[in-house]
């Protein structure tokens, strides 16, 4: 089974340059008042990864409060894996 190419970042309306999302930068940009459904914490949560949850990485060192971070690739494919699509500028005016 075939899948569908993962949108690159230009067609996703994201800044050229890469950089590390805040959670509460991801949380405006996609409208929800609680992303923790969504994440798995590295080195914190229990298991194996799964494809359906965001990666967050602690930038902290050890015994200061965590700074979770999500590396830009890691949300592009992510929302590609939740189902989110890429909308013209003329189709995000209706």
């Amino acid at each position: 089974m075939a899948t569908a190419p993962v949108p690159k970042r230009d067609q996703l309306g994201l800044p050229y340059r890469p950089f590390l999302y805040t959670l509460e930068q991801i949380q405006d940009l996609l409208l929800l008042d609680d992303l923790n459904p969504f994440l798995y914490y590295d080195r914190r949560s229990v298991g194996i990864h799964h494809p359906q949850f965001l990666r967050t990485i602690n930038l902290s060192p050890d015994g200061v409060a965590p700074a979770w971070r999500v590396e830009e690739e890691e949300l592009i494919r992510w929302m590609h894996n939740r189902g989110f699509r890429v909308m013209s500028r003329y189709e995000r005016r209706r």
